[in-house]
């Protein structure tokens, strides 16, 4: 059963009070619980919190996994331009940085104040939280010329295709990438 606007709203009052505790305090599996019941995973009245920074404030990676997994953007900013990423580069939290990172965040945000997470990293000293965004920026310029190298074999493909006036297929051309032949089912 779907629940209502209201009902939305009071588990997701329910779960920012559950996350705005002291980190000893704060019950897991409750905040699990309201995630799964569809707690509204929103900013409060101002900006300044949401459930997906405070979870990423307190490293909580798997409530933090569930709030993406509800659609709530990674990049999401709260209303000083911090995003998740840049929360979890501030406190050191290179686990969470590199989970973020593989999951989108945006490496090269950059806050109100002008900073971005790798700055973050570097000015409190958490030099593994550096590491982990200098390598997640390597693998987005891989994929970038890996998506570059395939589009042109993919261009090259179809336009063999049409050389030999072959009706071409998005299957067909990715198996003339690869060099082999289509399979016929």
């Amino acid at each position: 059963m779907a629940l209502t606007p209201d009902e939305a709203e009071e588990l997701g009052r329910k779960l920012m009070s559950n996350l705005c505790m002291d980190l000893k305090r704060v019950d897991v599996p409750a905040a699990l619980d309201l995630i799964a019941r569809g707690a509204s995973l929103g900013f409060d009245d101002d900006r300044a919190l949401s459930p997906l920074l405070r979870a990423t404030h307190h490293n909580l990676l798997g409530v933090v996994d569930a709030i993406l997994a509800r659609g709530v953007d990674v990049n999401e900013k709260d209303r000083h331009g911090w995003t998740a990423l840049m929360i979890a580069a501030n406190y050191g939290h290179a686990q969470m940085a590199e989970f973020l990172a593989g999951k989108g965040a945006d490496i090269h945000a950059v806050s109100l104040q002008g900073k971005t997470s790798f700055a973050l990293a570097q000015e409190n000293g958490f030099r593994e939280v550096g590491d982990v965004l200098i390598r997640a920026e390597r693998k987005r310029q891989q994929d970038i010329a890996d998506a570059e190298r395939l589009a042109a074999q993919f261009q090259e493909a179809v336009a063999n295709a049409h050389i030999a006036q072959e009706p071409i297929k998005v299957g067909h051309a990715l198996h003339l990438i690869k060099r082999q032949k289509p399979e016929i089912s």
